[in-house]
């Protein structure tokens, strides 16, 4: 039943994508996240860009007409299946990066090329082999362990300590949600994470952080440094994205006045992706 909800699902991306499940052209890409009840962000576990092998590398290529995003995607899929379905430290991962960074001085992850990427997913492979780990090659199997690491997080350490701190009932439990992979790790695209109000004041207007070639996960993870959304967010004279781009800090403001609208005029917390 698992197997065939999980085909179902895919089945109805694929139709609205024009895209297919581990296609050898136009392949699509997986965004498996949680989807619980209450808004606890950073808490469960979600795997980005399921779907990757070297089959939809080289169709994902082709279709970029660079390689640089892919191999970037490619990585990031490494880390999130080890550290989510396998469970390893993702320190492991971070070692990799800054040790390839620092013997090509290299000071910025977006400036790493697609070339030092693929020495990176080729080191992170090997720390899995070394584990004795893998990451299958066949993509249904892929989604299927992601699914089920996701539903999994809702027992994991930090769901509980949240669960306990908050009164979050263990029988609320957590949705899945499969969706497409938007692909905001390319250059001129990025994500952003903000409340529809400012705290603690709940005055109306976004607050929050963004960070250009990036994920949603970059910016809850935190071990990374981001812009501020709103100019009132920099006291310390920081420029943020409503200064140095109005446009899209606008587009920011729209789209976080339209989801409180649909959701009755609550505030809500959102993350999204732009390109």
């Amino acid at each position: 039943e698992f197997r065939s909800a999980l085909s179902s699902a895919v089945g109805k991306l694929e139709e609205r994508t024009g895209r297919i499940f581990g296609g050898k052209k136009r392949p699509l890409f997986l965004s498996v996240r949680s989807g619980s009840y209450l808004s606890m962000p950073g808490i469960l576990s979600s795997i980005l860009y399921c779907g990757m092998n070297r089959e939809t590398l080289a169709a994902f290529i082709t279709d970029a007409g660079n390689s640089r995003l892919p191999w970037d995607s490619y990585r990031r899929f490494v880390e999130h299946y080890a550290v989510v379905v396998h469970g390893l430290e993702m320190k492991i991962f971070e070692d990799i990066i800054g040790d390839v960074m620092k013997a090509h001085g290299v000071t910025r992850r977006e400036n790493l090329t697609a070339g030092r990427l693929e020495e990176i997913v080729g080191l992170s492979r090997r720390a899995l082999i070394d584990r004795k780990l893998s990451i299958p090659d066949d993509v249904y199997e892929q989604a299927r362990q992601c699914v089920k690491a996701v539903y999994r997080s809702w027992y994991g350490a930090r769901a509980e300590q949240f669960k306990k701190a908050m009164k979050v009932s263990e029988h609320w439990g957590t949705a899945v949600t499969l969706m497409e992979m938007i692909f905001a790790n390319d250059a001129g695209s990025g994500a952003s994470v903000f409340f529809t109000r400012a705290l603690p004041s709940m005055e109306r207007g976004i607050y929050g952080e963004t960070r250009e070639m990036a994920t949603g996960d970059d910016l809850v993870y935190g071990g990374l440094a981001n812009r501020s959304l709103s100019k009132r967010q920099v006291p310390d004279g920081r420029q943020s994205l409503e200064e140095t781009d109005p446009e899209l800090f606008s587009l920011h403001e729209t789209l976080g006045e339209q989801i409180e609208a649909a959701m009755g005029g609550l505030p809500q917390e959102v993350e999204a992706a732009y390109r």
